[in-house]
């Protein structure tokens, strides 16, 4: 039975796959990174703090170094997809 993908094989599917995402995270890109450089200078600023105060440094509080990255970075991409697919998108077709 024919198919009817626009592509003949996994090594194509893989190719258009890839641009597909290389086109939608090509406007949000500088935003992810300027976010995880702000949460890294945060972090930074955190631990320097805590060694003025002569606080222990907790692992716990620095596994909250991990969600919260990638939560600003799933908020970001969630964001981009509603402009591109809702907020420019014609209300009635």
């Amino acid at each position: 039975m024919k198919t009817f993908l626009p592509f003949d094989s996994l090594g194509s599917f893989i190719i258009y796959t890839i641009g597909a995402l290389a086109v939608f995270f090509t406007g949000i890109i500088a935003a992810m990174i300027t976010t995880g450089v702000i949460i890294m200078a945060d972090t930074v600023s955190g631990i320097w703090a805590s060694r003025r105060r002569n606080e222990p440094f907790r692992s716990d509080k620095f596994s909250n170094l991990i969600a919260k990255f990638f939560l600003y970075q799933i908020v970001i991409i969630c964001a981009h997809a509603i402009d591109i697919y809702m907020i420019n998108m014609p209300i009635f077709l």
